[in-house]
């Protein structure tokens, strides 16, 4: 007789897979962190304009003057890793300009809340 083309695993060695996959999952994700692809892949689509780049933040906008700042449209989800990602915009207008900022969305096809 011959073996059977599969084994059934025991609930133990079905955990153990688990675990191993997750880690290879966390191992990955972090290496692609390293990588910083959405950053790269944000100043390729930016290509020639000008990006604010300071205290660590690497942003698609530009100050028109000491009082008003041009920038793309936000990105959410799989759109922020060519867009400014919004929490990243939310961090710079916390630690930028505190409460002393007005947003104008000038893009008619998006809303935003």
């Amino acid at each position: 007789l011959s073996a059977p083309p599969f084994q059934v695993l025991s609930p133990t060695s079905k955990t153990t897979l688990l675990v191993i996959r997750a880690l290879r999952l966390a191992r990955l994700f972090k290496m692609v962190q390293k990588l910083r692809i959405p950053s790269r892949v944000r100043q390729l689509v930016s290509a020639q304009k000008t990006r604010y780049k300071s205290d660590g933040f690497d942003l698609d906008l530009t100050y028109i003057t000491p009082f008003c700042i041009a920038m793309s449209v936000p990105g959410i989800g799989a759109e922020a890793s060519y867009r400014n990602p919004v929490s990243e915009l939310q961090r710079f207008f916390a630690t930028k300009h505190q409460d002393h900022f007005l947003i104008f969305n000038l893009c008619k096809e998006r809303d935003y809340d």
